[in-house]
């Protein structure tokens, strides 16, 4: 048990202490503001004060934790000793260098999102702009306190266990099967076009059954699972047709079918369509689609292009039931989105509360690395490598997203099953 020396207890600093110490280092702890009942204490101690208590863990607070409200402010950055640190207090005398705690909550909080309405960047965040994006700041901070405790008092505090997590998109379940003869006439029209020879051999090959459909991946999919002892998470589109949603149809035998049998070996969730973002009626509907294609309860979730309106996209998914959200992450670029790869609660800003839905940050995802970063795919398996290892050496999940069309060796996508089955195998 810690006992924690507060001026102020407030909702955002009892969120930060409870991922802290109850989800990221499995320990109890408690907060006080009776100063008297702190220094008596024989617990282990640390003061989050603006007064120094000598003999003890001191950490100065920036005031965040103790504010409402959102401002539009950057905190104080610096760079020591080749790490990464906000909200710097240049002070002498406190054992840590910086407000760790209002850091963690500022990361995890995603405070910087707020006002963005679906377009937040990469390149807007702090951590690609001062150059920590690939690494697991949020851990790396928190592992600095665990030794800072372990030291001073003796504890035996350790990092989260490390896991693989493999999630995968079905954002087009076929790319020329099960379409229906419009969808298919269509399709073939613009390959002719476009004199796209490769394509429309393909699709005669299909359409004759001598070939299999590209993103037909899904034996693969297992097989490669099964191997190397892994369960993965499928997220499923089940909205209606439109220009940023074209799976099948839901009503499609084939597409439920497909749905059902992968129910059979992994987990599946809701890949809430584009069009959800603005008329979120669509979003129950297709929840309950996927509820009914299962006969289950629906509750998991990651969002179709990664759309986040911070807080509405998350309150939307609460009030249906979904508890965990796979969407944190860029498929822009690698990286720790949130500075951890520990799941954590949502808190919500505007309201001023910390909520039951868990995120998952997921750290990469097959586009990153061949759309955006162009990259061959060793060079990608090693840039997958280098973010592996930073989830290894201070715990939490390592999560990777792909598509099920970017296994079919097709296209852009010719060599890259090595990528997947590396990442799976080492992840």
């Amino acid at each position: 048990m810690l006992l924690i020396y507060s001026e102020h207890i407030t909702p955002r600093l009892k969120y930060t202490l409870n991922f802290i110490f109850r989800d990221f280092l499995s320990t109890e702890y408690r907060i006080t503001t009776n100063k008297d009942e702190f220094t008596a204490s024989d617990l282990p101690k640390i003061n989050y004060s603006s007064e120094k208590i000598n003999g003890l863990i001191n950490i100065k607070p920036s005031g965040l934790l103790f504010e409402t409200g959102i401002k539009k402010f950057t905190p104080v950055y610096k760079k020591k000793d080749g790490k990464h640190y906000i909200f710097h207090t240049f002070e002498e005398g406190y054992d840590l260098e910086f407000d760790i705690f209002s850091s963690v909550f500022y990361m995890i909080s995603r405070y910087e999102e707020y006002g963005y309405k679906f377009n937040f960047r990469h390149s807007d965040s702090i951590a690609f702009e001062y150059g920590f994006l690939t690494l697991p700041v949020v851990n790396i901070w928190i592992s600095e306190l665990k030794d800072l405790l372990n030291k001073k008092h003796k504890l035996q505090l350790s990092l989260p266990e490390h896991k693989h997590l493999s999630t995968i998109d079905i954002d087009n379940a076929y790319a020329i099967r099960h379409k229906g003869l419009v969808r298919y006439v269509l399709a073939t029209s613009r390959s002719i076009l476009r004199r796209d020879t490769e394509d429309l051999k393909k699709r005669i090959k299909i359409l004759l059954s001598k070939t299999k459909d590209p993103y037909d991946t899904y034996d693969f999919i297992k097989d490669m699972h099964n191997r190397y002892g892994k369960k993965p998470i499928f997220f499923i589109l089940l909205a209606d047709y439109g220009k940023y949603d074209k799976n099948l149809n839901h009503k499609n035998k084939s597409y439920r079918n497909l749905i059902k049998d992968l129910d059979k070996f992994a987990t599946v969730g809701i890949h809430p369509g584009y069009a959800s973002n603005f008329e979120t009626n669509k979003l129950q509907t297709e929840i309950s689609r996927l509820k009914n294609i299962l006969g289950r309860e629906i509750t998991v979730s990651r969002q179709h292009f990664l759309m986040l309106d911070l807080p509405q996209t998350y309150r939307n998914l609460i009030k249906l039931g979904i508890n965990e959200d796979y969407t944190m992450g860029y498929s822009s670029f690698p990286g720790f989105r949130a500075g951890t790869s520990v799941p954590f609660n949502f808190y919500d800003l505007e309201a001023e509360t910390e909520t039951t839905l868990k995120i998952y940050p997921f750290q990469v995802m097959d586009v990153a690395l061949n759309k955006y970063l162009g990259l061959t795919p060793e060079e990608a398996i090693d840039f997958s490598f280098k973010i592996i290892n930073q989830t290894k050496k201070f715990g939490g999940y390592f999560i990777s997203a792909w598509h099920n069309e970017s296994l079919g060796e097709f296209r852009q996508w010719k060599g890259w099953l090595t990528v997947f089955e590396q990442i799976l195998k080492n992840g």
